[in-house]
């Protein structure tokens, strides 16, 4: 069996974790962990699918979408292996926002790391043993709750502003 670890270069050792992965859009991808940064590779077939692919995520462009993809993967709780099941879930909740173009696809984007990070704060709350430790997570708790809240707001009123604007056309 081969070594997961491959040498790069005297200092740092890369850990190789290549396990296909398929979203609910029947796309294949596979990520893997170096250091503390995943990367993910897609396997798409054709322009169609590609296509098909980015635009979920409010966008024409793949540069854009699959740097967005990444970044988002890289906000997953670090792990020894890429958290697959996280990537997934938020490029679900990304495409379940149903972005119109790239600032709601970030704002969405936004979203779903903030909401994991609460939920990371959250479990840290609910295990805290020191006043010290219910403190932080509590701070925590409570400024990510304000943000997810104002996040929400942001792509409501983004919304609206996006219904005014069609009404105005459609009395136009």
């Amino acid at each position: 069996m081969e070594n997961p670890f491959e040498q790069q270069d005297p200092v740092s050792r890369t850990l190789k974790y290549n396990r296909p992965c398929t979203t609910s859009q029947g796309v294949s991808f596979s990520s893997f962990k170096r250091q503390n940064r995943t990367d993910l590779t897609f396997e798409l077939n054709g322009q169609e699918e590609v296509s098909r692919f980015i635009e979920a995520f409010g966008s024409q462009d793949p540069d854009f979408v699959f740097e967005l993809l990444r970044q988002v993967a890289n906000t997953t709780p670090n792990s020894r292996f890429a958290d697959e099941r996280g990537i997934k879930f938020m490029m679900s909740v990304i495409r379940g926002h149903k972005p119109r173009d790239q600032t709601e696809a970030m704002i969405g984007a936004q979203m779903v790391a903030v909401h994991s990070a609460m939920m990371t704060a959250l479990n840290r709350l609910a295990h805290a043993e020191t006043l010290a430790e219910m403190d932080s997570a509590e701070r925590a708790v409570n400024k990510l709750g304000r943000t997810f809240a104002a996040l929400v707001d942001t792509s409501r009123f983004s919304i609206c502003q996006s219904l005014k604007v069609d009404r105005q056309l459609l009395a136009t």
